[in-house]
């Protein structure tokens, strides 16, 4: 499964509507760890388009315990403006150590995947990865 790199990530601390593009600042490609608050997303500039995207997820088994599927909501967009949803597999849920792996898979993305997290309690997120299947 060959990775998938990207240019940039952001925060959208408040992401009342999905579909639409909001200003966030661009972080350089490394991300670290960070809590995501309900209703917000995060926003990820593929380095490259392809037909099928894989995701995962990592986040600390605390936070992520409490979880229910799916995790987040995916979306897409070609100019970082106008987002669709993205119909994804079924996320599934993997132990690893102090942290738990979601993953899901959808087919067809844009240059840009939004995931917007909806449930009660922050997520504390410690990478994201994404690979062709």
């Amino acid at each position: 499964m060959p990775q998938i790199g990207y240019r940039q990530w952001g925060l959208i601390p408040a992401d009342t509507d999905p579909t639409v593009g909001q200003l966030y600042t661009g972080r350089p490609p490394m991300m670290t760890a960070l809590a995501v608050d309900p209703y917000s997303s995060l926003i990820f500039t593929l380095s490259k388009v392809v037909p099928q995207l894989l995701a995962e997820v990592e986040v600390t088994a605390l936070s992520g315990e409490k979880c229910t599927l799916p995790l987040l909501h995916v979306f897409t967009s070609v100019d970082g403006e106008h987002f669709r949803p993205l119909q994804a597999t079924p996320w599934t849920k993997q132990p690893d150590g102090l942290y738990l792996i979601f993953s899901t898979q959808f087919d067809q993305p844009g240059s840009f995947i939004k995931f917007q997290y909806d449930q009660r309690h922050p997520l504390i997120v410690n990478k994201v990865t994404f690979s062709t299947p």
